[in-house]
C-alpha cells in the first residue's frame, strides 16, 4: 500500500471511551502516533522508539511511558520481532468495500440536498416568480427516467455490476457523473448483462488498447459480450462501437 498524505480517522472515536477519557496530551500523542503509522505504511508498524522520539520532540523516557499506557488499552501493541505497531491499523486503514462507498455517497448527498432545501424561500421565490419564467424552468421529463435507476443500485445485479467495475478496473465511483453511471447501469440490466460479460469486456477492451473511462465505456462492450455468450457468436471487432451514445473511450 503505496504511502499516502492523509490516513482515516473515524467519528466513533467521539463516542469511544477509550480515546474519549484518555488525558489531552495523551489523546493527542494517539493521534501522533496514528499518522507517523500512516506515513511509514508499514500497516500499522511504527519507527523505532528513538525516531519517533526525535519526530514528537519529545524524550524517549516519557514517550516510552505514554506508548505504554497506550498499550493498556489495547491502542497500541508490540512484539519481540516486529516492534511497536498500531493495533488494528491496517483493517481501518484498508479501502471501504465499493458498494459502502457508494452507499456513504448516496447518503452524503441525500444530507447535502436536505439541508440546502429552505421551503420558506421556495413559497417567496414561486410566488414573485412570472409564468414565463416557470415555463423555462420546468421539469426536465427525463428525470425520472434518470433518478430510477438509482434505485437500481439496491439490487442484487446492480450491486455485483458497479462492485465488479470498481474493483476491476480501480476507477473511482461515478467517475463522469452519477447520471451518467445511472443510465448506463440501466441500459446494462435492460440488456441482461451479467457480471460475466462485464468482466470480459474490461478484459478485451484493455486487451485491444482501449481506454475506459466510466461505466458508460463498456454499456456496447458488455451487451456485445453478453449476446456472444448467449448466441456462441464468434469475436466482434470492439472498434465499430466507439461511437454514440456510450462510445466514449479515452474521453
Amino acid at each position: 500500500m503505496a504511502s499516502k498524505y492523509w490516513i482515516k480517522l473515524y467519528h466513533e472515536i467521539l463516542d469511544d471511551p477509550k480515546m474519549g477519557r484518555l488525558p489531552d496530551a495523551l489523546f493527542r500523542r494517539a493521534i501522533e502516533l496514528f499518522l507517523i503509522a500512516g506515513e511509514v505504511d508499514r500497516e500499522g508498524g511504527l519507527p523505532a522508539l528513538a525516531d519517533m522520539a526525535w519526530r514528537l520532540r519529545e524524550d524517549e523516557i516519557d514517550l516510552l511511558a505514554q506508548m505504554e499506557d497506550l498499550e493498556a488499552l489495547s491502542i497500541l501493541s508490540r512484539d519481540a520481532q516486529s516492534g511497536w505497531r498500531v493495533t488494528h491499523f491496517a483493517k481501518r486503514q484498508a479501502p471501504s468495500p465499493a458498494i459502502e462507498r457508494m452507499r456513504r455517497s448516496r447518503e452524503s448527498a441525500r444530507v447535502e440536498n436536505f439541508h440546502n432545501t429552505d421551503p420558506c424561500y421556495e413559497d417567496v421565490a414561486n410566488r414573485n416568480t412570472d409564468t414565463d419564467t416557470d415555463k423555462e424552468i420546468e421539469k426536465d421529463p427525463e428525470a425520472d427516467a434518470v433518478d430510477a435507476p438509482l434505485a437500481h443500485f439496491d439490487s442484487i445485479q446492480g450491486e455485483g455490476l458497479v462492485k465488479l467495475f470498481v474493483e476491476k478496473t480501480g476507477l473511482p465511483l461515478f467517475l463522469g457523473g452519477e447520471e451518467k453511471w445511472a443510465r448506463a447501469l440501466k441500459r446494462m440490466q435492460e440488456a441482461g448483462v451479467g457480471e460475466a460479460d462485464l468482466e470480459q469486456s474490461i478484459d478485451e477492451c484493455r486487451t485491444k488498447g482501449l481506454t475506459i473511462a466510466s461505466l458508460a465505456s463498456l454499456v456496447n462492450p458488455a451487451i456485445i459480450a453478453m449476446a456472444r455468450r448467449r448466441a456462441g457468436r464468434p469475436e466482434e471487432d470492439y472498434r465499430r462501437y466507439l461511437k454514440g451514445e456510450y462510445g466514449e473511450f479515452g474521453r
